[in-house]
């Protein structure tokens, strides 16, 4: 049940994120809510954010 209400959470920040930015401090903010430290928050925002600059830079050598 938790893994389905963090997929959730991804899946809003990831929308709000594509429409105005700001994704991240609303994953964030949830993330807290649910008792998962900020180091932990942080830590796998990070990594989030390197993989969208990852493939968002393959993406843009490809065109």
């Amino acid at each position: 049940m938790e893994e389905v209400l963090l997929l959730l959470i991804a899946g809003l920040g990831g929308f709000i994120g594509s429409l105005m930015s700001g994704g991240s401090m609303v994953t964030f903010f949830i993330l807290t809510l649910l008792n998962i430290p900020a180091k932990t928050a942080v830590g796998t925002l990070k990594m989030v954010i390197a993989v969208l600059t990852l493939v968002s830079s393959l993406t843009y050598l490809k065109a």
